[in-house]
C-alpha cells in the first residue's frame, strides 16, 4: 500500500492506499497477540484503531472543508495556498499527517509504538522490521500532502464556504487525536477492565 501510495497523486487514493499499509500494522498487532497473548496486550489493537479512525477521518474532513469551485478537493493541486487562506485548517491537516507518520509524540506513534513492542514481545522481529520500514516510507507521501498545503504557490480558484459539519468533525478529530495521545495509559487501564 505504501509504495503504490508514493505514485499518487490525489490525496484520496493517498490515503486510500495507506489505509492497506495501516490495516498492516493491525494485523501485526493481531499475529502478535495471537502468538503470544501473555506478553502482549490487546488494547494495542483497540488503541490504534482508535488512533487510526480520528487520524483518518480528520484527514478526509480537511479534504471537505478545502472544497475549490463548487468540487471536492482531492488532487494535491487542491491544497495549495491552504495554509495562507486558512491556517487553522491547514494546522489541523498537520496534525494529522505527523499523526499518520507515526512521530513522536502523536497518537500514531504511540499506536505504532505498541504494536512494534508487541511484535518483539512475540518474537516477530522480521514483522517488527517491516512495519518500521513501512512507516519510513509512508513519511515521504504524506509530507507531500503537508508540502502542497505549505510551499506550493497558491491556485487562483476560491475555497467553498466551509460547513460546519466538517468543520465540527475535524477538530472533534484533532481533539481526539491531541486526547488519544495524552491519555494513553488511563486507555490501556480502560480497555483492560
Amino acid at each position: 500500500g505504501n509504495l503504490v501510495a508514493l505514485m499518487q497523486k490525489d490525496v484520496k487514493r493517498i490515503l486510500g492506499y495507506s489505509s492497506i499499509a495501516h490495516a498492516g500494522y493491525v494485523l501485526v498487532a493481531i499475529t502478535a497477540n495471537i502468538k503470544d497473548p501473555v506478553h502482549t496486550n490487546v488494547s494495542t489493537i483497540i488503541y490504534y484503531l482508535v488512533a487510526y479512525s480520528l487520524m483518518t477521518i480528520g484527514s478526509f474532513a480537511v479534504l471537505s472543508l478545502v472544497a475549490k469551485n463548487g468540487k471536492e478537493a482531492t488532487r494535491l493541486e487542491d491544497l495549495y495556498g491552504l495554509s495562507r487562506r486558512s491556517p487553522r485548517v491547514a494546522a489541523l491537516l498537520i496534525i494529522f499527517m505527523i499523526s499518520l507518520i507515526g512521530m513522536p509524540p502523536t497518537a500514531g506513534f504511540i499506536g505504532k509504538w505498541m504494536i512494534f513492542n508487541d511484535a518483539l514481545n512475540a518474537g516477530l522481529p522480521l514483522l517488527a522490521i517491516v512495519l518500521a520500514a513501512n512507516s519510513a516510507i509512508s513519511v515521504f507521501y504524506y509530507v507531500g500532502i503537508i508540502r502542497a498545503a505549505y510551499v506550493v504557490e497558491d491556485s487562483q480558484s476560491d475555497f467553498a464556504r466551509v460547513e460546519i459539519g466538517a468543520s465540527i468533525a475535524t477538530v472533534l478529530c484533532a481533539f481526539g487525536v491531541v486526547a488519544a495521545t495524552i491519555f494513553v495509559t488511563q486507555f490501556q487501564v480502560f480497555v483492560t477492565r
